[in-house]
C-alpha cells in the first residue's frame, strides 16, 4: 500500500481534480492520502471533500490530514507539492 502525500492541499480545486485523478486509478485506491497544509481551514475542506469521495466510491483508501510537514513525509512513497503565486495587489 504506498503512501500518497499532497503538500499545499488547500488549493481546493487542484486538489480536488488531481485527488480525483489519483482515485481514478484502481491500483491506487488502496492507498493512503496524506493531506498537508499550513492552513487549517481550506486544509479541512480538502479532507472532508476527499472522505466523502472515498466512502461514496467504496474505496478502501485511507486519508490522512496534516499541518505538520514532517508527520506527512514520514513513510511518503510519492509526494506532490503545489504552491500558489501570492502576489499584493499593489504587484509586489
Amino acid at each position: 500500500m504506498a503512501k500518497i502525500v499532497l503538500i499545499g492541499a488547500g488549493s481546493h480545486i487542484f486538489s480536488r481534480n488531481l485527488i480525483t485523478d489519483v482515485l481514478s486509478y484502481p491500483e491506487l485506491r488502496d492507498s493512503t492520502i496524506t493531506l498537508m497544509d499550513i492552513a487549517k481551514e481550506p486544509l479541512n475542506l480538502i479532507t472532508a471533500f476527499t472522505r466523502k469521495l472515498v466512502e461514496q466510491h467504496g474505496f478502501n483508501t485511507q486519508i490522512e490530514s496534516t499541518t505538520d510537514r514532517r508527520e506527512a513525509l514520514r513513510g511518503a512513497d510519492y509526494v506532490i507539492v503545489t504552491l500558489q503565486n501570492w502576489r499584493k495587489k499593489d504587484g509586489c
